[in-house]
């Protein structure tokens, strides 16, 4: 009896045992299953929050390739700009020192100087021209006094050789009118009257005999001494003419050469207002070339800047999501021991 009851004890024991097993069993497997939901809902939650990560990289990615493709961008532009200011400014100190070679051109030519020497021949020239013109007017003086001394020379001279002729020709007539005299007594008185008158004639005839060989001589003398003297001034007249002339050559030599500095500084003015136009017009395009460097360094600035703030966001969600790696990676393990749990 009390064997009978042990074992019924036992039974019930075995029973009871197994009754509360068997309830574990279901609040294990309900609680497995709860932890189920829960794991799997934190696994998605993991796997949304990896996604949205790596959505966020990918975006994040590519707002810092453009901004870093704006730098090199900018970075480009910025060196073409430089570079189109360091050839502007080499350019333009070629041209300064191009245009301060041909002043130094214009003033190494000495116009002024050569002026001075045109100005100074020009005052000898008329000078010489002034002498030349009295020369002329005195020569023109002893021209007409050797003519006028001519003149009476040839009269002079005929006089002279017909004076022989005229002195035997009033002896014949004057011994004629003695025999008149002599033979005609009556007409005595104008025989004698002109017997006197043809005396007075022949007293005349001798003494022009006598002095027309002084006077002739002393007109060939004058002239002579005119004859020199015109000599003297045609000479005279021929250097300074010589003078005056090779004046006239040495200002045609300096008037040629004046014209042609003339020409060639009118040509290098000519360079210099071209050279001064195209420095002009560097220094205008310089204001916007350095207007639009300043534009691009401050944008490259604010660039850099975003960069800098994107890269910092980047290398963060790049940890975001390396954790949301590893909270999938834990929530799958958490959730396969769940599971297997719930399936043993």
């Amino acid at each position: 009896m009390k064997a009978a009851s042990d074992r019924q004890q036992n039974a019930i024991k075995a029973i009871t045992n197994l009754l509360t097993i068997i309830d574990q069993a279901n609040a294990n497997k309900n609680k497995a299953q709860a932890d189920i939901t829960i794991y799997t809902n934190a696994y998605n939650q993991a796997i949304t929050g990896q996604r949205n990560a790596q959505q966020a990289i990918q975006r994040i990615e590519v707002t810092v390739t453009q901004i870093t493709s704006a730098i090199t961008n900018v970075n480009n532009q910025i060196a073409d700009l430089q570079n189109r200011i360091g050839k502007s400014n080499g350019q333009r100190s070629v041209l300064i020192q191009q245009r301060t070679d041909l002043q130094s051109q214009i003033a190494g030519f000495n116009v002024n100087a050569i002026q001075s020497q045109i100005d100074a021949i020009t005052s000898q020239i008329k000078q010489y021209q002034d002498q030349v013109s009295a020369n002329q007017a005195k020569c023109s003086s002893i021209t007409q006094q050797i003519n006028d001394n001519k003149y009476t020379l040839t009269q002079l001279q005929q006089k002279l050789s017909n004076i022989d002729a005229t002195i035997a020709s009033l002896k014949i007539t004057y011994s004629q009118k003695q025999s008149i005299v002599d033979d005609l007594q009556a007409r005595l008185d104008a025989a004698i009257v002109d017997r006197d008158n043809t005396k007075k004639q022949l007293d005349k005839a001798i003494y022009d005999r006598t002095t027309l060989p002084d006077q002739i001589s002393s007109l060939n003398n004058k002239i002579t001494d005119l004859t020199f003297n015109f000599n003297s001034c045609s000479s005279s007249s021929s250097s300074i003419q010589k003078t005056i002339d090779d004046l006239n050559n040495q200002l045609d030599v300096l008037n040629k050469q004046l014209s042609d500095t003339n020409g060639k500084i009118k040509v290098i003015q000519t360079q210099i207002t071209t050279i001064t136009a195209t420095i002009t017009q560097i220094d205008n395009s310089n204001p916007d070339i350095s207007n639009k460097l300043q534009e691009l360094n401050n944008n490259l600035n604010f660039l850099k800047q975003q960069n800098t703030i994107y890269v910092s966001e980047r290398n963060r969600l790049y940890q975001a999501g390396n954790d949301a790696n590893t909270r999938v990676q834990y929530a799958k393990q958490n959730l396969d021991a769940v599971i297997l749990r719930f399936n043993t």
